[in-house]
C-alpha cells in the first residue's frame, strides 16, 4: 500500500509531498516452536491460581523453548543466569543453590512431587520451569528456605498440534524429536512426546545418549472434572569427562583433547515418574484439586576419575568408584482454591493437605591410587572384580505409626486482594 502526505500552505497550494515506502510487519507467535518467549499469567508454584502480578511473593518463569533453541537440556544450565541462582553442575547431579541455600534434596519439584535424590535432572519433557523465590514452607513444608523450583511438563491439552525437531551440532551432537497433541473430542485429548539424542566432545572417548517419552492423556466432562494422566521415561547414558585437570596434562604434556575414559566407564541417569491430575471446579469461585504422583530415580556409575602425574615414574594415579543410587518418592496432595466478597474487598482463600514418603538408598565404593601409564592406553585396565561397598546408607521419609503429623503437612495461604488496586498482599 502507498501512502500520499501533502502540507498546504494558506493559499491552499501544495507545497511538499511525498511517497511513503510500503512496510510489512512480520510476527511469531507467542507458543511458536522456535519463538518460545510466552509470557505466563499464573505460575503452578503458587499453588493458588492468582496471577503472578497479584502476589507478593518473587516468582519467575523460564520457558523452555529458547532453551532449547540453544540446544540447553540440563535444569541447572537453564537457571543459570536467573536472579538468585548460583547453578554449578557436576557428574553426579546439580549444585543448585537458591538465595544461598541449596535446593537439591528438598526444593525441587516436577508437577508438584518432589524431586529428590542425585541425579541429572532432564527438561526434554518440560514446558516450563517455575521458580518461587524466599521463604516457602507454608506452601510446601519442610524447606530450606531459599524457594523453590518447580518444572511443569507438558501433558495433553486440548489444542491439535503437531511438531518434529532434528538438530545437529559441534562434535556430532545430534537429536530428534516429536510432539504430537491430539483433540479425540469435546472431553479427550492425548499427546506424545519422543525425544533422541547422541553427543560426542572435543575430548576423544567422551560422548553420551539420551532417550525421554512421554505419554499423557486429559479428560474432562461438562461438571466440571477434569483429569490428567502421565508417564515419563528419561535416560541418559555418558562416558563422564573426568580426567586430570589442566595442570597435570600441561606436565605430561598432552593435549587437552586426550581423554582419559576406560572402556567400560559410565554414568546411567534413569527416570519413571507417574503423574495422576484430579481437578473438579466446583463453581466459578471454587476449585479443589487432588494431585498423586510415583516418582523413581536411579543413577548408576562405575568409572575412573582425577588424576595425579608423577613426573619421576611418568605414571598418572586415579581413583576408581562404583555408585547404585536409588530414590523413590510417593506423594499426595489435596489444595482447594475459593474465593468470596466481602462489600468492595475480594478475598481469595488456599488451603491443601500434602503428604510425601521417601526412601532413598545410595551404595558407593571407592579405590584410591590406580596407576597407569597415560602415554599407552592398552595399560588402561579395569578392576576385574568390582570391590564391596563402603558406603551403604538407607534414608526413609515417612510418617511413622501414631505419629503420622510430622510429615504431614497442612497449608492455609490466605491472601487479601483489593478490588481497586489489584495488588495482593498477605493478611
Amino acid at each position: 500500500m502507498v501512502h500520499s502526505a501533502y502540507a498546504q500552505n494558506s493559499t491552499g497550494a501544495d507545497v511538499y509531498s511525498a511517497v511513503l515506502p510500503t512496510m510489512v510487519v512480520e510476527a511469531s507467535a507467542d507458543d511458536g516452536s522456535t519463538k518460545g518467549y510466552i509470557g505466563y499469567g499464573e505460575a503452578k508454584v503458587s499453588r493458588n491460581g492468582l496471577e503472578i502480578r497479584e502476589l507478593p511473593q518473587t516468582i519467575d518463569v523460564i520457558n523452555i523453548q529458547k532453551n532449547k533453541n540453544y540446544n540447553t537440556n540440563d535444569l541447572s544450565s537453564i537457571l543459570e543466569g536467573n536472579a538468585g541462582i548460583d547453578a554449578t553442575y557436576d557428574m553426579r547431579g546439580e549444585s543448585i543453590y537458591l538465595r544461598g541455600f541449596n535446593i537439591d534434596a528438598n526444593d525441587i519439584y516436577r508437577d508438584g512431587i518432589r524431586e529428590s535424590g542425585q541425579v541429572r535432572r532432564s527438561t526434554a519433557s518440560v514446558e516450563r520451569v517455575e521458580i518461587l523465590k524466599g521463604p516457602a514452607s507454608v506452601l510446601y513444608g519442610r524447606s530450606g528456605g531459599g524457594g523453590v523450583v518447580n518444572m511443569v511438563s507438558k501433558a495433553a491439552n486440548f489444542q491439535t498440534a503437531r511438531s518434529i525437531g532434528i538438530t545437529y551440532g559441534s562434535w556430532a551432537d545430534r537429536s530428534a524429536n516429536i510432539d504430537i497433541n491430539q483433540k479425540i473430542s469435546d472431553g479427550a485429548a492425548v499427546r506424545l512426546i519422543g525425544e533422541i539424542g547422541h553427543a560426542n566432545s572435543f575430548r576423544s572417548g567422551i560422548g553420551s545418549k539420551s532417550r525421554m517419552i512421554s505419554p499423557s492423556i486429559t479428560l474432562k466432562s461438562t461438571n466440571g472434572l477434569s483429569w490428567t494422566g502421565q508417564y515419563i521415561y528419561d535416560n541418559t547414558e555418558r562416558i563422564p569427562d573426568r580426567g586430570p585437570n589442566k595442570a597435570e596434562y600441561d606436565k605430561m604434556g598432552l593435549s587437552y583433547r586426550t581423554g582419559f575414559a576406560r572402556a567400560g566407564d559410565k554414568v546411567d541417569d534413569t527416570l519413571h515418574h507417574f503423574r495422576s491430575d484430579l481437578t473438579w471446579q466446583i463453581s466459578p469461585d471454587w476449585s479443589l484439586q487432588w494431585l498423586a504422583g510415583y516418582r523413581r530415580a536411579n543413577q548408576n556409575f562405575d568409572h575412573y576419575y582425577g588424576g595425579s602425574y608423577n613426573e619421576t615414574t611418568r605414571l598418572l594415579s586415579q581413583t576408581y568408584a562404583w555408585q547404585n543410587t536409588r530414590n523413590e518418592t510417593l506423594s499426595s496432595a489435596l489444595t482447594l482454591n475459593g474465593g468470596f466478597d466481602t462489600g468492595r474487598i475480594n478475598h481469595k482463600i488456599t488451603a491443601g493437605w500434602d503428604i510425601s514418603r521417601e526412601n532413598r538408598h545410595p551404595i558407593l565404593a571407592v579405590v584410591r591410587n590406580q596407576s597407569i601409564d597415560p602415554f599407552d592406553r592398552g595399560s588402561w585396565t579395569r578392576i576385574v572384580q568390582r570391590p564391596a561397598a563402603t558406603t551403604d546408607n538407607r534414608h526413609h521419609r515417612q510418617p511413622p505409626p501414631g505419629a503420622c503429623c510430622r510429615l504431614v503437612y497442612p497449608r492455609f495461604d490466605f491472601i487479601h486482594t483489593d478490588s481497586k488496586s489489584d495488588v495482593g498482599r498477605p493478611l
